[in-house]
């Protein structure tokens, strides 16, 4: 039963053309102007499309922003992001491929940014200051994120053009806000992984999901701000740079791994503990990621920061096309149980990642990183 609206059929997860769970019984979520008949194959395919762009475009980010310059790439991908956002709304109207195009072109156009802007932060960041200016560029985009989440739960719910399209129009010149639109440019139902765990164990509605996604956003600007003032004043009294990164990526890593797996076994109703849980979780990677392997990348060379931004990235990246999948074999019946396997090999992930981390990791600039200057030779006179 719809926990707001009694004789409703509730949220299973994933569900076609936006018929969920209105907030009150016979009124509909989502204007019929902006309701599109597309099958769940097409949906599925328009959401991918965003990052199968972005995935695409992180070794040409890196090559780009070491041949044109790192300013150049991020403002004209800023910029292209923009219009691409403005124009999405227009792209669902004119079908389903056009759309697909569109988030595919978005994705090319985000991915030149975040990559771009590392290697500036690479070549800005004094060694002690490095800590700091890292998480800073990290937390900076997660601040506007949190904005992004709490006010696209407002529009989200308001009947004014059908709700969604407001965030097209609203975050249109934001670069940081494709991730939002891209939720919830399908309407009010979700296919992705976390929103289905959101819904179907703890009945939350669409607003309450982007809330709650908002505020590990909102707190990571504080929580890696202290943590990277720390680390910065640990190396300035002496304590090795190797031996902060590789705490910083424990905490991260398997203590925020530890927390979600706790998650999985709080009964039912009690929902302020799963917030508080969530929230604590990924601050603390948030928080601590700034002082971890981001940093750390920027040691290695600074020169080829956007390059090796790039490699990290698309490995990095390659898990979101085999996680969805795994995770659908896991979860054919969305029980707590199958969730908590789930959770269980995430937990497996990120400890082996760590110690992999902990094993190989170096903060040591590589002999590569800089050219070798070449000498000047004077002529000689009348030569």
């Amino acid at each position: 039963v719809c926990p707001r609206s009694p004789g409703v059929s509730p949220v299973s997860g994933y569900v076609p053309g936006f018929r969920v769970c209105p907030r009150f019984p016979g009124v509909s979520p989502v204007s019929t102007r902006w309701r599109y008949d597309w099958d769940r194959s097409t949906e599925n395919w328009i959401i991918s499309a965003y990052f199968i762009g972005y995935y695409m475009m992180q070794f040409p980010a890196g090559w780009l922003s070491k041949r044109l310059g790192e300013k150049r790439v991020v403002l004209v991908g800023a910029a292209s992001l923009a219009c691409l956002q403005g124009f999405a709304i227009v792209a669902a109207d004119l079908g389903p491929n056009v759309f697909l195009v569109t988030m595919l072109v978005t994705g090319f156009a985000n991915g030149c940014i975040f990559t771009s802007t590392m290697a500036v932060v690479a070549k800005w960041s004094p060694p002690q200051e490095n800590n700091c200016l890292s998480t800073l560029a990290v937390s900076g985009s997660g601040l506007g994120m949190a904005f992004v989440f709490g006010l696209s739960a407002i529009t989200n719910s308001v009947e004014f053009i059908g709700g969604w399209p407001l965030n097209f129009i609203t975050f249109g010149t934001n670069p940081l806000a494709s991730d939002s639109d891209l939720r919830t440019c399908v309407g009010n139902s979700i296919g992705t992984v976390r929103s289905r765990l959101d819904y179907n164990l703890y009945d939350y509605f669409i607003e309450d999901v982007d809330m709650l996604c908002g505020l590990p956003w909102a707190g990571s600007l504080l929580v890696g701000g202290f943590v990277s003032y720390l680390a910065d004043a640990a190396c300035r009294k002496g304590v090795s740079v190797d031996v902060l990164r590789k705490t910083a990526e424990f905490m991260a890593k398997p203590a925020c791994a530890t927390l979600l797996l706790l998650m999985s076994f709080v009964p039912d109703g009690e929902d302020a503990l799963v917030i508080l849980l969530y929230t604590t979780s990924v601050l603390l990677l948030l928080g601590f990621e700034g002082s971890g392997y981001i940093a750390n990348i920027a040691e290695l060379s600074p020169e080829y920061t956007g390059i090796i931004w790039s490699v990290s990235q698309t490995v990095g990246m390659t898990s979101s096309f085999i996680v969805p999948v795994v995770l659908g074999a896991i979860t054919p019946n969305n029980t707590r149980g199958e969730w908590r396997t789930c959770f269980l090999l995430i937990f497996g992930v990120d400890f082996v990642t760590f110690l992999v981390y902990l094993v190989f990791a170096s903060n040591t600039p590589q002999h590569w990183s800089t050219e070798e200057e070449r000498p000047l030779v004077l002529a000689k006179s009348g030569e």
